[in-house]
């Protein structure tokens, strides 16, 4: 990824130049380099072996396949928020990024398994791991179009037409809120969109993160909120890493402070808050919620056809 304050200072600085050159204010010929012809910045690695697995590499582990955290591309290449994210993290600790598709936390740390596993959950019950920062929440999730159901609330909700997956996590959400509402039931979440933009339902109801992934690709839709407590997703480190766990987590700060985390994110999800626990639709109750017990550090805070999105 760019280092987008970099890239800006060297536009403005080329912007400069060139009114100097044109209006005679300069008084020689200023010549503005190609970005290609200046040097990148170099960042001494403070991780090596044996805290790594291969000197100079963080290698990630992923899982195998969590659209769109991690898919595969029409050219075979890895590609996701959980991909960019770690090539992002193994720049800023100046290493380079390898990527264990299929891993788990527990097997960071061990032989033969990745240095960290991006993408473990914060109430996952490890043996020889511990999750760190959240880099990520989701949650089962409404959409609707825009311009209207803004602001729904549980009542709203009551007898409303939606969308959702037969079987899937998100209808089970659904039916623990007590919410009767008149389902629409489909096949995958790309047709429950396709359900609303045809009218024939008001929202569509699935994961957060691949809904707002799909929701990118409709001019007119948007996220309404969240039907029950958010899952909260983080780093995975073998427990006693500490100058490992360190690391990761300055790099992972520094990353959000720079906006590059922000950017990253907005990608993949577009305008989907970060922190789901916020965007409850009003009226819903949660009875057995284990987001109390949720305490990561926040960072700041299967669609077809995957491909990395422009930035």
């Amino acid at each position: 990824m760019l280092d987008l304050r970099r890239y800006k200072a060297q536009y403005l600085l080329g912007v400069v130049l060139v009114f100097l050159s044109v209006s005679g204010l300069s008084g020689c010929a200023l010549l503005t380099p190609a970005r290609s012809e200046v040097p990148a910045d170099t960042v001494r690695a403070k991780l090596k072996a044996p805290t790594l697995a291969t000197d100079k590499v963080l290698t990630i582990g992923i899982p195998a396949n969590d659209a769109p955290q991690v898919a595969t591309d029409s050219q075979g290449k890895l590609t996701g928020y959980y991909v960019d994210l770690g090539l992002a993290l193994a720049k800023k600790l100046g290493l380079k990024a390898s990527f264990m598709p299929g891993s788990s936390p527990d097997k960071a740390g061990l032989s033969g398994g990745p240095d960290i596993y991006l993408g473990a959950s914060a109430t996952g019950r490890y043996t020889t791991a511990v999750v760190t920062s959240s880099i990520l929440q989701d949650a089962p999730a409404l959409f609707a179009k825009k311009g209207q159901n803004s602001s729904v609330g549980a009542a709203q909700l009551q007898g409303a037409s939606i969308a959702v997956q037969g079987g899937s996590a998100a209808q089970d959400a659904l039916t623990k809120t007590g919410i009767v509402a008149d389902e629409v039931i489909v096949t995958n979440i790309n047709d429950a969109f396709k359900a609303v933009a045809e009218g024939r339902a008001s929202y569509a109801l699935c994961r957060a993160d691949a809904g707002a992934f799909i929701a990118r690709t409709f001019e007119d839709m948007h996220f309404v909120g969240t039907l029950g407590s958010a899952e909260i997703l983080g780093f995975a480190a073998r427990t006693g890493s500490s100058e490992l766990i360190a690391q990761v987590s300055q790099a992972l700060s520094a990353l959000e402070s720079d906006g590059t985390i922000d950017a990253i994110y907005q990608a993949w999800y577009g305008a989907l808050p970060r922190t789901l626990n916020e965007s409850l639709v009003n009226g819903i109750m949660i009875t057995n919620s284990n987001s109390s017990q949720q305490s990561l550090t926040q960072v700041s805070a299967t669609p077809s056809n995957l491909s990395s999105p422009s930035r």
